[in-house]
């Protein structure tokens, strides 16, 4: 196995000397020893600050969460008065309670993507539903009318702004959320 990488330097504008003229080099390449005391990045921790892994984590686990729950009934008003007695209604409201219970979702998970809801602005709300549902960049792409190359970059820069936004408040990332970041760092990447 070859300890080597492969370095691209570009924005050159460097003059060398080809046979019969001279021109001008914008790029060069060159092989570089690869650094063996590197250590693989460090896997957040419970008590840590927010960072991309554990915002990315709390997304998921926020979109998985709403997706386990049922559509409840709609209870605004509407065209056409409901043919529905006032109690059978109200029993359907506490099924809908019991129901979210059966489905796996737990308090936590509820509270914390309750959480989440409460604190995203309008600007960060599109991509982070993306990433919450986990949406491949190409599909982003095709939904924002670009390239997944800016999808991509869309993502990168709106976990940076919830990174940013979400220190500023008193919660730190729980241990379910820590446990999720630690499974993107030895997941197969999209």
């Amino acid at each position: 196995m070859d300890q080597r990488q492969i370095v691209v330097e570009t924005g050159l504008s460097d003059e060398v000397e080809w046979p019969r003229q001279t021109v001008i080099r914008h790029a060069r390449t060159r092989f570089v020893d690869r650094a063996k005391t590197s250590e693989p990045p460090r896997l957040p921790e419970l008590g840590d600050p927010w960072c991309p892994l554990t915002v990315r984590a709390r997304l998921e686990r926020m979109g998985e969460t709403y997706r386990r729950l049922p559509h409840s009934p709609d209870t605004r008003p509407q065209q056409h008065k409901s043919c529905m007695p006032t109690p059978l209604r109200e029993l359907f409201k506490d099924f809908i309670e019991a129901l979210q219970h059966k489905l796996g979702v737990t308090d936590a998970d509820l509270s914390a993507a309750n959480q989440i809801i409460d604190v995203l602005t309008s600007a960060e709300r599109n991509i982070a539903w993306a990433i919450a549902n986990r949406m491949k960049d190409r599909e982003l792409g095709r939904h924002r009318h670009t390239n997944h190359h800016e999808a991509a970059k869309a993502k990168q820069n709106t976990l940076a702004m919830l990174v940013a936004h979400w220190n500023t408040y008193e919660w730190k990332p729980d241990a379910e959320d820590v446990r999720r970041a630690s499974r993107f760092m030895h997941r197969k990447m999209d």
